[in-house]
């Protein structure tokens, strides 16, 4: 359940700081230490450590313009502040980090927003190491969705819809340049989807293999192989189909989502680490499969996907082909976050209490791809787009096998896809019908040979690790 994940988070969470590293990360930040009344650690997840820092008053105020990122927070605006400290982690993902958060503010999306550094030369330190990065925020109140939502305070479905409208008005901003201070998915963020298409991830798997025989014959690595080619089919049609990109938060879970319990009211978007320009689609899936399943299910919740999707939608419908390329984008979410886990708890953390965590994301892609909610998710998309035919309760909806979407040497382009499925509901063309009746004919005369020559045994399986050549 939820709380299981968080204390698995707090348990692997490294680094902690001393209090006299924390009032010295805070001074630089132009915040007067004599001002400091505690430090207290926050949930900080595996790769950062984190600190809610209060003052006694609040502090001074303090310049903030700067030439590159012109605008940011100034110290004045709260007493309360969110230290952040990346842990094995260069200074540049800070600084996408950083990009991202102005990026909003300049365009009013309400977010924490950086405090500069009292010598205004930017606003990551590196006085602890290299690469043990931080950065101050302004705190922002507000619970986390998944909390509220674990203890029956919220509704799952409003906080589904409120959500995805925000996470839209994002990507309905102006884009940012990708230069020194923003990357492309290709280059990291985006739940590592470049990696994983890449081969980059198979390579640390097969060098982790060759070091642990454990590792070389683990039951998810032959998993990994068999999925990983649709993920690098469904990003090459997104680039043929020229799939609109933009600013993407990168790792929208609901725990990244700050909601108001008294007003029912989203407060904002945050922990934008994974921050990065890429595919609007690939946002909308990881926001389904982090916002749209129950606690402890496989089965994903289709009234929090109705929600996420209207929401979504009412301030950016997607586009033709976007809905077309929604189901495999919502199986390689779940396929890179699946093999984050898998690679974090398995490789890179052992024994911990989290090695088996990739096994929840794994067992709701199988199911997502045999049960054929993917291409439910999909229908409902397109019934939401404007021009399409009125709203229908997703009961009213039935559920349809799922169609195989790609050839073994061919990538079918969206356009041609959907001319495919307006062929198969409409019984095909005269040629394709003397097709299968050939088929059908011919599938009688052999099963009568059957008897008397069977078709030899298929040969054993290869080793995960050889179906990348």
């Amino acid at each position: 359940n939820q709380n299981r994940q968080r204390q698995m988070k707090e348990h692997l969470s490294v680094g902690a700081l001393s209090s006299s590293e924390v009032r010295r990360l805070v001074w630089e930040f132009s915040v007067d230490t004599s001002l400091l009344a505690s430090a207290d650690r926050a949930h900080g997840g595996y790769s950062g450590t984190n600190y809610v820092v209060t003052t006694a008053d609040k502090p001074s105020d303090s310049s903030t313009s700067d030439s590159n990122l012109s605008s940011s927070s100034s110290p004045s605006s709260s007493s309360l502040f969110f230290l952040k400290v990346a842990n094995n982690q260069a200074p540049a993902e800070l600084q996408y980090q950083v990009a991202a958060i102005l990026h909003l503010a300049r365009h009013g999306i309400n977010t924490c927003t950086p405090i500069r550094l009292r010598n205004k030369t930017g606003f990551v330190s590196v006085s602890l190491a290299k690469n043990r990065p931080a950065i101050l925020l302004t705190h922002l109140p507000g619970r986390n969705a998944d909390a509220l939502i674990e203890e029956n305070k919220v509704k799952a479905t409003d906080v589904c819809r409120q959500a995805a409208a925000a996470l839209a008005e994002v990507h309905e901003l102006p884009p940012l340049t990708v230069g020194a201070n923003m990357r492309s998915f290709l280059t990291g963020g985006c739940c590592n989807v470049a990696d994983v298409a890449s081969g980059r991830t198979a390579r640390k798997f097969l060098n982790a293999g060759e070091r642990n025989r454990k590792i070389k014959n683990h039951p998810y690595l032959r998993f990994f192989a068999a999925k990983v080619k649709e993920l690098q089919l469904a990003l090459r049609d997104a680039k043929t189909a020229e799939l609109p990109q933009g600013l993407l938060h990168g790792d929208p879970f609901l725990d990244n989502v700050l909601f108001d319990e008294k007003t029912k009211k989203i407060v904002a978007w945050v922990d934008w680490e994974d921050a990065c320009i890429g595919y609007k689609l690939w946002d909308v899936a990881c926001g389904l499969i982090g916002c749209c399943y129950d606690t402890g299910k496989k089965e994903i919740n289709k009234q929090s996907v109705d929600a996420f999707l209207r929401g979504y939608q009412s301030v950016r419908p997607l586009t033709r082909d976007e809905t077309h390329l929604l189901g495999p984008f919502l199986r390689g979410a779940l396929l890179c976050n699946a093999t984050w886990r898998f690679e974090a708890f398995n490789i890179l953390y052992t024994g911990t209490s989290a090695t088996d965590s990739y096994v929840e994301l794994m067992d709701r892609y199988k199911l997502l791809e045999k049960g054929g909610t993917d291409s439910w998710i999909e229908r409902r998309a397109k019934a939401m787009r404007p021009g399409w035919a009125s709203w229908r309760s997703p009961s009213a909806v039935k559920a349809a096998p799922p169609v195989s979407l790609y050839d073994d040497d061919e990538v079918a382009s969206p356009t041609r896809r959907l001319k495919f499925k307006q062929e198969s509901k409409q019984g095909g063309s005269f040629l394709s019908t003397l097709v299968l009746a050939a088929a059908a004919v011919g599938g009688v005369a052999f099963h009568k040979r059957d008897k008397l020559r069977r078709a030899p045994p298929p040969p054993p399986p290869k080793p995960w690790y050889q179906l990348f050549g």
